[in-house]
């Protein structure tokens, strides 16, 4: 397998014309049934069920070994992504995530200090939405890292 560029600009993972199997025998049998004939689906198709187990085998093996080559190269575009995208948005991401902090650590603060004090009733009201307030907060931040990652 050799990296190319699609028209995108982005690698894309291909074989070789020469190494491609599928190809090759649908040239072998047009070559064998000679070159003006004329090929039917029913004939590609019985060309792809006989070669699709060996084709699927070797692409395997191929991804396997280009898969961290792939992996590598989408991760440090992520990088370089999210990087401009802080740089573009920095100022309203700073304030959202210093109100999330402070939202979460309010909270936290008050539990501490007034969680002792209500009664067995409020006690359980109090811990309901405590609850409730520590999963919106998990939900708030999550957010927040798919909005600096650039996916919402």
């Amino acid at each position: 397998m050799k990296r190319v560029m699609d028209s995108s600009g982005s690698p894309s993972f291909s074989g070789t014309w020469e190494n491609d199997l599928l190809r090759h025998l649908i040239l072998e049998h047009i070559q064998k049934t000679g070159r003006n004939a004329e090929i039917g689906p029913r004939e590609i198709s019985d060309v792809i069920d006989r070669v699709a187990p060996k084709c699927a085998k070797s692409l395997f093996e191929t991804l396997k070994k280009d898969t961290p080559e792939m992996i590598a190269y989408e991760n440090s575009r992520r990088t370089v992504f999210a990087a401009d995208n802080y740089s573009h948005w920095k100022e309203p991401f700073d304030k959202l995530e210093m109100m999330l902090k402070i939202s979460c650590e309010v909270v936290k603060e008050f539990i501490k200090d007034a969680g002792p004090f209500f009664n067995n009733e409020e006690r359980l009201l109090f811990k309901a939405i405590s609850a409730l307030h520590g999963n919106g907060c998990l939900v708030a931040q999550e957010i927040f890292a798919l909005m600096r990652a650039g996916y919402a």
